[in-house]
C-alpha cells in the first residue's frame, strides 16, 4: 500500500468564480490546476493528460456522460471531489466510476478544501 501522489487537478464548474478561485488555491498549494466550465470539455482534457484528480460540481447539467462506458476506463483510477449543495445528496451511480469520491458541500472554506485534496493524497491505494 502507498499514498497516492496528486500532482494534476481537473476542476469543472461552469461557475467562472469557483474555477478561478480554487485554481489559484491549490496552485498556491503545490499543485498543477487545470479547468473547464463544462464535462465535455473535462472529458476532452482527461483523453489528452492524465489527471490525479477531479473537482467538479454536482450539479453540472452534462454529469450524466461520466457514466458512459468508455469514460469509465478513463477516471477508474481518478480519485473526485464532487462539490454539492447540502439538498443535493450523494449520487450513489457516480461512486462506481472513480477510483474514489469525496463530497464536499456547499459553500466550504478554502481549508476544507486543501483538507479534502490532502487526505485524498495521503490514502492507501
Amino acid at each position: 500500500m502507498y499514498a497516492m501522489k496528486i500532482e494534476t487537478i481537473l476542476i469543472i464548474d461552469n461557475d467562472l468564480r469557483i474555477l478561478s478561485g480554487i485554481s489559484k488555491l491549490l496552485e498556491r498549494e503545490g499543485y498543477k490546476a487545470l479547468t473547464t466550465s463544462n464535462s465535455s470539455e473535462g472529458l476532452r482534457m482527461i483523453k489528452e493528460q492524465p489527471v490525479d484528480l477531479i473537482i467538479l460540481d454536482g450539479a453540472l447539467p452534462e454529469l450524466n456522460e461520466i457514466k458512459r462506458l468508455k469514460t469509465r476506463k478513463l477516471i477508474k483510477n481518478v480519485a473526485a471531489i464532487i462539490m454539492r449543495s447540502p439538498t443535493e445528496g450523494e449520487k450513489a451511480d457516480l461512486l462506481p466510476s472513480f477510483r474514489s469520491v469525496e463530497y464536499l458541500d456547499k459553500p466550504f472554506k478554502a481549508e476544507e478544501l486543501v483538507a479534502v485534496v490532502k487526505k485524498i493524497s495521503q490514502s492507501s491505494l
